[in-house]
C-alpha cells in the first residue's frame, strides 16, 4: 500500500497498462509464433482475438500465473487496507469517549508509532472527536505559512518517543514549542512488539507527570498533571 499523495500510488494503474499492451503485443505473439511453428493449431488462424492471444499452451499457463497472482494481490491489499489502514472499533470507542469526556478546547498528541501519512487513528481522529490533534499530518499541507516537510519530520521525531521515555517527549516539546494538554497513544498488538506486548515503552514513564483517565487493550490515554 502506497501513501495515498504519492507518485507510485497513481503511475501503478498506467504501469498496469503498459504491462498489458507489452503482453498482447509482445510477448504473448512471440511465444504463439515458436509454439505454432511446431504445432500446427486452427486457433492461431481464429477470428476471435481472445483465442488468437492464447492460443498457445505457454501463454495459457502464463496468462493463468498472471490471473492468480492479480487475485491473490487483490485480496492482500483488501486485507491490509482492513486491517491497517481503517479504524477499529475500540479505537472508535476511544474517540467516542473523548468527545464526551474532554473540553472541546483540549489538545491532544497522539502517539501511535505509524508512518504519520498512512495512520488512521491520527487522521480520523479530529474528525470524529471534534478535538485537536497537534501531531496530525492530514490536511496540513493546504494550510498556509505552514512548512510541511517541517511539520512532517517533527510528527515522525515525536512518534519515535513510541519506543522511548517521557524525556523524548519533553525535549520534543521543548524544541517545537507546541503544548498539549492529553497524550492518547494507540498500544500495539502483541505480535507488532515482542518485547513489549500490548503496551509502548513510553506508557511507563508518564505517571509522574501524567495521570492515566481512560484505558483498553489498545488505546491509552493520558491528562497532563495540573502544575
Amino acid at each position: 500500500i502506497s501513501e495515498p499523495r504519492s507518485a507510485p500510488l497513481h503511475i501503478t494503474p498506467i504501469l498496469a497498462m503498459l504491462a498489458a499492451i507489452a503482453l498482447e503485443t509482445l510477448i504473448f505473439p512471440m511465444l504463439n509464433r515458436s509454439e505454432h511453428e511446431h504445432h500446427p493449431n486452427a486457433m492461431f488462424d481464429s477470428d476471435d482475438w481472445a483465442e488468437r492471444l492464447l492460443a498457445s499452451r505457454a501463454t495459457k499457463i502464463i496468462f493463468a500465473l498472471f490471473f492468480f497472482n492479480w487475485v491473490y494481490s487483490a485480496f492482500m491489499a483488501t486485507y491490509h487496507l482492513q486491517e491497517n489502514l481503517i479504524v477499529q472499533s475500540d479505537e472508535l470507542k476511544g474517540f467516542e469517549w473523548v468527545k464526551a469526556n474532554t473540553p472541546s478546547d483540549s489538545s491532544f498528541l497522539l502517539i501511535t508509532d505509524e508512518q504519520p501519512m498512512t495512520d488512521p487513528v491520527s487522521e480520523w481522529f479530529p474528525a470524529i472527536t471534534q478535538r485537536n490533534s497537534i501531531a496530525t499530518l492530514q490536511g496540513q499541507e493546504w494550510t498556509d505559512g505552514k512548512n510541511f516537510e517541517a511539520l512532517m519530520a517533527a510528527v515522525l521525531d515525536v512518534q519515535s518517543c513510541a519506543q522511548q521515555t517521557i524525556d523524548c517527549l519533553q525535549a520534543w516539546q521543548a524544541q517545537t514549542g507546541v503544548t498539549f494538554d492529553y497524550v492518547f497513544i494507540r498500544k500495539p498488538t502483541t505480535n507488532e512488539f515482542q518485547e513489549f506486548p500490548g503496551s509502548l515503552p513510553l506508557e511507563y514513564s508518564l505517571a509522574d507527570a501524567y495521570r492515566q483517565i481512560y484505558q483498553t487493550d489498545t488505546i491509552s490515554i493520558w491528562q497532563r498533571n495540573s502544575p
